[in-house]
Parts: structure tokens; sequence; C-alpha cells
């Protein structure tokens, strides 16, 4: 893990796992992200039937704060689950209902995808993005 993301960001992590929250080393990344910036956010939040449901969805972070119209959904994707073109299409899919929701009464007015190897290796600038409204290696394209 300190080959990953160095020893400070580690210790957070490792803080995060005692306290006794799961999930998966980018997520927990993410929850300390969130919690040490301060912003309001939810974990692991049901949208559109859930995992029972055909494209349904399980919303990693649900971050508030940081828009003045409305809610990000922040989703961790890991390089192994989330690549190649048909996967692509379904994320892209998923994202564009969920844009359409209300959560708690707020719209949605962005989905945000979060790469793995970017919140390994391209911490902070990862962050900085998503605050914004925009995946990391979409506003590298531009």
């Amino acid at each position: 893990m300190i080959r990953l993301i160095g020893e400070e960001r580690a210790r957070r992590v490792m803080a995060l796992r005692q306290r006794g929250l799961a999930g998966t080393l980018p997520e927990l990344c993410t929850w300390d992200w969130l919690e040490r910036r301060e912003l309001p956010f939810e974990s692991q939040t049901v949208a559109l039937g859930g995992r029972r449901e055909r494209g349904g969805a399980v919303l990693d972070f649900v971050v508030g704060g940081l828009a003045a119209d409305g809610l990000y959904v922040w989703r961790v994707q890991g390089e192994y689950w989330h690549a190649g073109p048909e996967v692509e299409r379904k994320d892209q899919a998923q994202a564009e209902r969920i844009k359409g929701m209300r959560i708690g009464g707020i719209p949605v007015v962005g989905v945000v995808d979060l790469w793995e190897t970017d919140i390994y290796h391209r911490y902070p600038a990862v962050y900085w993005w998503a605050e914004r409204g925009e995946s990391l290696r979409e506003a590298r394209i531009r």
C-alpha cells in the first residue's frame, strides 16, 4: 500500500479501516480526501434499484457542497472492471441516468469518474478536477 499511495496516505487509510470502514483502497483514499476537505457526502447510496435491478447502481460517493445547483456523484472506477468498449457504453448510459436523478430532493448535476490508477499516481490532481465536476482523464484529453 505504501508503494502505491505513500506513507502518509497509507496511515490515514489504515486509520479509516480501524474505525470500521470497509472499502477498496481507492474508495478509502477518496473517503479520506472528502473528510479532510470537510465536504458533505454519502457513501454507497442505492440508486435506480441498486444491484437488484438491471441498470441499477450503488453510488460510491454522493458529494454536496461543490456545485451551487446540485450534487456530484463520484464513481471510483477500477481499470480491470471498467475497461473495454461494451463496459464503457454501459457506464456512460448509467451516468446519463444518474444525472437525471434527484437524491433527497436535490438534483445530480454531474457524474465524475475517478480512476484507480489516477487516485494512486495523479494525487491530488484527480480530486481537484473532481471537485470541479470533471474526470481527470476527460480534462487531460481536452
